[in-house]
């Protein structure tokens, strides 16, 4: 997940600073290519508003659910968890 510093990190979207009271979206790294579109968006916290505003976010959304094994982003930016085989044939298996 995305390291997070209250009044100094920026949002990639509007490059406005992130306090502490800001509803924020948070990614965890799952691109690495620099010359990417979206690169800059990984491993990053972003302004819900901005995100929900974004006119890239669906497909945004897209990449990153292509991307992850264990969970799945939803449309507006909160994460749920996959349930792998292993949770349903053995439960309580790796539980937060």
């Amino acid at each position: 997940m995305a390291l997070f510093n209250p009044g100094v990190s920026e949002c990639p979207i509007c490059n406005r600073v992130l306090y502490n009271n800001d509803a924020r979206i948070g990614t965890s790294m799952f691109i690495n290519d620099r010359k990417d579109k979206f690169w800059r968006y990984s491993d990053s916290c972003m302004h819900k508003q901005c995100f929900m505003n974004w006119e890239l976010r669906k497909e945004f959304i897209e990449r990153y659910n292509k991307a992850q094994s264990n969970y799945i982003m939803n449309d507006d930016g909160t994460l749920t968890r996959i349930k792998k085989w292993w949770h349903i044939l053995l439960p309580g298996f790796m539980k937060n």
